[in-house]
Formats: structure tokens, sequence, C-alpha cells
């Protein structure tokens, strides 16, 4: 019995070289979703100890920022209705809606943004503030939430794609639709405001017992405290490599495990169906 030999072409060597990198990619992906159940989990962990803590009263938007995220705050001061404006495209449980931001000016003074929730929006950008303004003296509880990201270099860059903030200062005039941010970051937000504003924003939590109520700003709640979908799009890409790899190693053992002798039969009698015909009509006799 002959033995068989693998032959190496420029195809295979091409299809070797591009499964080994779809394998190494699925890996890589796979180890930054475990990288991302790290976090959470530890956010977790965070998030839960500092939602347990006492209520923390603010009066003054000046404080150590350090340790405050997920930290439960009462806050006493008005709403500077005039300068609310939304976040666009914020969906709950499927409906489109926005995010509604408002100043609030503390009894000393001082600024601080309430994220007061969610509202809905047909088109997930407009909407009227005006029925929802809480005029005179307000006391809410919140959590502590980090203020807008700062743009980085990278979004400048236009081969990374545009990431500029995009703001709609007067969306429908006529509509008297309040401001709209697509791509807030801390730079923008602040230089919109005529006043400085503090270094954490206040995500403000529903009072134990209410109830949501159709057409009114609906609060956002506590952070969901779960493991997320991480493990298994972990799996997932580990999947996708193995298969990569593992069909790989099929392919290359049946050529192995093919005799040569049969390939060269078979190329024979392909050659021969090929010809024969052709020949048979050139022949003289």
């Amino acid at each position: 019995m002959s033995k068989a030999s693998l032959r190496i072409t420029p195809g295979g060597i091409a299809a070797t070289i591009l499964v080994f990198i779809v394998a190494g990619v699925c890996v890589r992906l796979g180890f930054w979703q475990l990288d991302r159940l790290e976090w959470r989990t530890e956010r977790n962990r965070i998030a839960s100890e500092r939602l347990a803590l006492p209520v923390l009263p603010v009066t003054s938007a000046d404080l150590d920022t350090a340790g405050l995220a997920y930290r439960r705050v009462e806050l006493r001061g008005e709403f500077d209705n005039a300068r609310a404006f939304v976040l666009a495209g914020r969906a709950h449980r499927g409906v489109p809606g926005v995010h509604v931001v408002t100043p609030l000016r503390l009894e000393n003074g001082d600024v601080v943004l309430v994220n007061r929730g969610w509202l809905r929006a047909s088109d997930a950008a407009t909407v009227d503030l005006r029925p929802h303004r809480i005029d005179g003296p307000v006391r809410l509880t919140g959590m502590v939430v980090p203020f807008f990201a700062k743009r980085t270099p990278d979004d400048d860059d236009p081969r990374a794609g545009a990431r500029s903030p995009i703001r709609v200062a007067d969306p429908a005039a006529a509509d008297d639709a309040a401001p709209v941010w697509f791509r807030p970051d801390d730079d923008a937000v602040r230089a919109s405001l005529p006043y400085p504003v503090a270094d954490f924003i206040v995500q403000a939590l529903a009072e134990e017992g209410a109830d949501a109520v159709a057409g009114q700003i609906t609060p956002l709640g506590p952070p969901k405290l779960d493991r997320g979908p991480h493990l298994g799009y972990a799996i997932q890409w580990f999947s996708f490599a193995a298969i990569a790899l593992i069909g790989w190693v099929i392919v290359v053992a049946r050529r192995l495990t093919t005799p040569p002798s049969s390939s060269a039969a078979d190329s024979s009698r392909r050659s021969s169906a090929r010809t024969g015909p052709a020949a048979r009509r050139s022949d003289p006799s």
C-alpha cells in the first residue's frame, strides 16, 4: 500500500492562514467578553455595596467624586426648567423615547444635572417638556452616575468615523421642543450651559410604592446587578474558534488518508472523459 502524502499548494497555504487568523480573532473576542464579565461583576459588587449605604444629603456640588458613583443622595433645590434638554435614542421596554435632563440649583446656588428619567417620543428625539415642568422647591432622592465622557483624540480622526457631539438647539420651535443631544460629551454640555455644574449627574430614583404613569417621566431605577450576556458570548466565540480549527484538522486528515493512486486514477478518468469524444471524432479510421 502506498503511503499518502500531503500536497502543499498556494491555495492550501492561504486557506490555512485564513483559518488561523479567524480562530485567533475569535479567541481574542472570547477573552474580551471574559474581561467584560469580570468588569461587570466588580461593578455589581461596588454598586450593591454603595446602594446599601444610607442616603447622603448633597448640599454642594463641590464634592470628591471618588467613591461617589452609585451612592444614593438627596437633593434640595429648584429646577431650571428653561435649561432642560433631552438625550435622544433611549428606548424603554422596546418603546422609543428620550432621557430628560434638567439642571437643579441647590439651596447654596450650586447646580447639579439631574436625569429625571425616560419619556416616550415617537421619533426618539422630539418632546415638549412644558407639561413636565416642576416649579418651586423640590426634594428628590437619586443615584450618582458619572458625568458625560470626555472626547478623545480618536474622536477627531475622520478615519474612525465622525463622533463629534451633536446638539439640536431648537428642533421644532413651533412645538417648543426641548434641545436634543445625540452625542453629548463633557466639554460640549458644559459649554452649552451659562453656569458651571457638578462633576457628576444624579439619576432620579422612583419613590417606593410609586407606579409609572402613562405619558409622564418614568425614573430609570438602579442598574441591574446581573452578569449579563458576556459569558454566553465568550462561549460562542471560543466555539467558533474550535469549529474553525477542528474543520481544518479534518480536511488535512482526509487528504493524508486519501491514497495518491486514487487521486491519480480519478484525474485520469476525468481527463479521459474530456478528451475521449474529441479523440474519436478526429480518428480518420
